[in-house]
């Protein structure tokens, strides 16, 4: 059976969204692992952007919910990465979860992991979703009102004595205002399973419809990001040589820099 995980946060733009997909592209990509990832914010669903995805798909996860599509219509493969999505609908309309926990258990039985992009907060979608899930990933930044808000959402999974795999620190930018890593780790008594670096390739990536992972594949951030993913499902890693990170540095600066900008102002 596979493995459904939620990714979860306590307050949004904490970069929630950004690890669920780069989780699913490196375990579908450099692990051959078949993945499903899943917009279970139904109320501002935006992870099919994160994969150059504008346009809605024909049938959606409200669709398959309400009856209206066999799950199979529902499954939309990212013609630029191949990873498997499960839009939800950027209109509005009522969608009844209830019927979710069906649709997750088909899925176990045919895909090895089922990452569902869970809404920010504890609203009552995702204390519907939290019952259905088997493990959890928490997301939060290193700053004093991101980690409280994680620690409501924490305590609200241990009472329904759900497993939590950790905590991701993303968006870290070594500020003498941010919470040392320690501090963190023994206010929320979770492991930390990866720190992630604020870096400007990840809005770049965002706004080329494309994950870092795939976007910039040795660049530090990305490293984490992939360095994550094999802990998750109990891999060896293996780091990018010197080269590798040299070759991803000078690409993204020749990326980004105005072409009026001559090579000796690096």
């Amino acid at each position: 059976m596979g493995r459904v995980i939620g990714i979860l946060s306590g307050k949004g733009g904490v970069g929630k969204t950004t690890l669920a997909a780069n989780l699913g592209t490196v375990l579908s990509h450099e692990y051959n692992k078949k993945v499903v990832l899943i917009d279970a914010n139904v109320t501002a669903p935006n992870l099919d952007l994160h994969f150059g995805l504008y346009d809605e798909s024909q049938f959606t996860l409200r669709d398959v919910l309400n009856g209206r599509a066999e799950l199979e219509e529902a499954l939309n493969i990212c013609s630029r990465t191949g990873v498997k999505i499960i839009q939800s609908p950027l209109s509005k309309g009522k969608i009844n979860l209830k019927n979710l926990k069906n649709i997750l258990k088909k899925l176990q039985k045919t895909h090895d992991i089922i990452i569902l992009d869970c809404a920010p907060a504890l609203g009552e979608e995702v204390s519907q979703i939290i019952d259905m899930i088997d493990e959890t990933i928490i997301v939060t930044m290193p700053l004093i009102p991101e980690v409280a808000s994680a620690l409501k959402t924490i305590n609200a999974l241990n009472e329904k004595k759900k497993v939590i795999l950790g905590l991701v620190v993303n968006r870290v930018k070594n500020k003498n205002y941010e919470l040392k890593i320690d501090e963190i780790r023994a206010v929320s008594k979770l492991p930390v399973l990866s720190i992630i670096q604020e870096d400007a390739r990840v809005p770049n990536s965002i706004s080329e419809g494309m994950p870092v992972v795939l976007y910039d594949k040795n660049s530090k951030v990305s490293t984490q990001f992939r360095r994550l993913a094999a802990s998750i499902i109990g891999q060896e890693f293996n780091e990018p040589n010197a080269l590798e990170r040299l070759m991803s540095l000078f690409n993204f600066r020749k990326r980004t820099t105005p072409a009026f900008v001559t090579e000796n102002t690096f």
